[in-house]
């Protein structure tokens, strides 16, 4: 397995994790903030389901070695780079460090995925687009 399958995995559990928590959150009614600052979470959250569908389409273009998949990868990485460092705020605010050990892991690995992307883009091409004779 090449880390151009495990980038784009990363960034489709990502896309994905990103999607359901904030859905379950407004289903069950725990994004209280719809009622309390709704311009500001509406924003916030055009943000994180954009965010999230930027790091599916890139990370499975990546998997599968789409001509677009290296460079939406890397662009929703440095989208999802934003959301890791703003989201542990909210949690460490309520207390809940747990959480903010989590994005910091998810942090490190982001930035991690990045310094390899940036230092070789091939490393992240599952194949080659060169036809065979």
């Amino acid at each position: 397995m090449k880390l151009g399958d495990v980038a784009g995995l990363y960034a489709v559990v990502m896309g994905v994790a990103i999607a359901s928590m904030w859905t379950v959150l407004i289903g069950t009614g725990q994004a209280e903030e719809i009622e309390t600052e709704p311009i500001r979470i509406s924003f916030h959250l055009a943000g994180e389901f954009i965010t999230a569908a930027a790091l599916i389409a890139g990370g499975l273009g990546l998997i599968f070695n789409a001509k677009w998949g290296f460079t939406l990868y890397f662009v929703s990485m440095g989208m999802l780079s934003y959301t890791v460092v703003v989201s542990p705020g909210y949690y460490g605010q309520e207390g809940e460090y747990a959480f903010v050990v989590m994005f910091a892991v998810f942090m490190a690995i982001t930035a991690l995925l990045i310094a390899c992307a940036l230092k070789d883009e091939s490393l992240f091409r599952t194949h080659s687009r060169e036809k065979k004779p």
